[in-house]
């Protein structure tokens, strides 16, 4: 229960939601761009030129290579920016006041000051490995890896424009509805 939980609550109120892990996911399918691009900087993880991401070889390669990573986010990311400009741009065309983007580190990547309002799912330290662990083909080594490159909770919720608590359905139900309501009364 965190960020896509939280998204499906805002799905729930009608708001669209965009999600940067599906747009990825999209990017990296048969023959698309992002399959494309990947195919030139990590050629193992495209067996199939025109075929989808090897998402298990990506990862290996990424473990056995951390620097990788920035080379793929410099291919990627100007192709999930422009996917979600395009998603914004389409439910802004069928009159959504609010859009709701679901984007993993965020303040890692300063991409921050992009949006209007910032608002962080938080939860405790264990529960969140507790969560990511239970994963299929999670291992602690990625997950110290995937830790690794997140800020603390208590930094995030710092620098965050709201704090949406994943405790428990109900509170996370309770702090979106406050959320919307707010951001609603705020720009009128």
């Amino acid at each position: 229960m965190g960020k896509s939980t939280a998204g499906a609550v805002f799905s729930s109120l009608d708001i669209p939601v965009w999600d940067a892990d599906q747009a990825v996911a999209r990017i990296y399918s048969s023959g698309d761009s992002g399959s494309r691009a990947l195919a030139v900087i990590v050629p193992e993880a495209v067996p199939d030129p025109k075929g989808p991401v090897c998402k298990e070889r990506l990862k290996e390669k990424l473990t056995q290579e951390p620097g990788l990573l920035r080379d793929i986010e410099e291919a990627i990311h100007p192709l999930v920016h422009h996917d979600r400009q395009q998603f914004v741009e389409q439910a802004a065309e069928t009159g959504s006041d609010l859009v709701v983007c679901e984007v993993p580190l965020l303040f890692e990547s300063g991409s921050a000051a992009e949006f209007d309002a910032v608002a962080v799912v938080s939860t405790s330290a264990a529960q969140q490995e507790n969560r990511v662990m239970r994963r299929a083909g999670m291992t602690r080594e990625r997950f110290r890896t995937f830790r690794d490159r997140q800020m603390s909770d208590s930094e995030k919720r710092r620098l965050a424009d709201y704090v949406i608590r994943s405790c428990d359905i109900q509170t996370m139900r309770s702090d979106v509805t406050t959320l919307v309501r707010k951001i609603r009364e705020l720009t009128g």
